[in-house]
């Protein structure tokens, strides 16, 4: 009979090395020291504005997220589908109190300036070394970051449809939901409200420390992807960006 092996080489006495597998291990959902090590925007094949947010939590692991805060119109409100009105993206306002909150200005009056940082290349399958828009006011900054662990579907792009549907399988991720100030443990919006005392912080906790945010529907939910999510919803409000080099304007 042929060599089924014929066209391999023979390894000799090397095995397998013994791992207990693993890789990505999500953080479990809690409130963590988060200091920013780099905030910067990116954009969708289809247009949508998002912003990435990397840092080291006060425990010494790092953390990496990307939400959006566009529609592929690169709008930032929609029309509340219940009230008929319009309202910022969640993401938005994150981002937005973020600002607020470190450095006393909102996101669209932030300094923005060409930096590099790793960015996930899918022709390359790795992260490569790319000229971002950063804001480098809030670079080096600390905060506290309610942090969700999340299980939700894995999803793949059906070229026939154009939809993005369940693949059955689940994956896990950290996802940024609710920041409070580091001195205090003030959120944004009770900073705006001149509240005195961090209930949120506290009802935070009560909610989620320690538990899985799951949305793991499986083949049963199937459909297209829908708007990004985030831990705030807010009503129309704030200036427009000024002109010039602007990503915003």
């Amino acid at each position: 009979m042929s060599n089924p092996f014929g066209n391999m080489v023979d390894a000799g006495n090397a095995v397998a090395s013994d791992t207990l597998g693993g890789g990505f291990t999500p953080l479990p959902s809690n409130v963590y020291g988060l200091t920013i090590s780099a905030m910067y925007l990116g954009k969708s094949a289809k247009g949508a504005l998002n912003i990435t947010i990397e840092g080291k939590t006060s425990e010494g692991k790092q953390f990496r997220e990307t939400q959006y805060i566009s529609n592929a119109r690169g709008e930032n409100q929609f029309v509340d589908k219940k009230t008929n009105e319009k309202r910022y993206m969640p993401s938005y306002l994150l981002f937005n109190g973020i600002c607020l909150m470190l450095t006393g200005k909102g996101l669209m009056q932030q300094d923005i300036q060409k930096r590099v940082a790793e960015v996930y290349d899918s022709s390359k399958g790795s992260r490569v070394p790319t000229d971002v828009d950063t804001f480098v006011e809030v670079t080096g900054k600390t905060l506290k970051a309610g942090i969700l662990h999340r299980k939700e579907d894995r999803q793949k792009l059906n070229d026939q449809t154009g939809n993005y549907e369940n693949t059955g399988d689940a994956r896990e991720s950290n996802v940024l939901a609710a920041v409070f100030r580091e001195s205090d443990n003030l959120s944004p919006e009770e900073i705006v409200n001149g509240a005195k005392e961090p209930k949120f912080y506290t009802e935070w906790l009560t909610r989620w420390e320690n538990q899985v945010d799951d949305r793991f529907k499986g083949l049963q939910g199937q459909g297209k992807a829908g708007a990004p999510t985030g831990g705030f919803a807010g009503g129309a409000g704030n200036t427009a960006a000024g002109a010039g080099s602007n990503p915003f304007a």
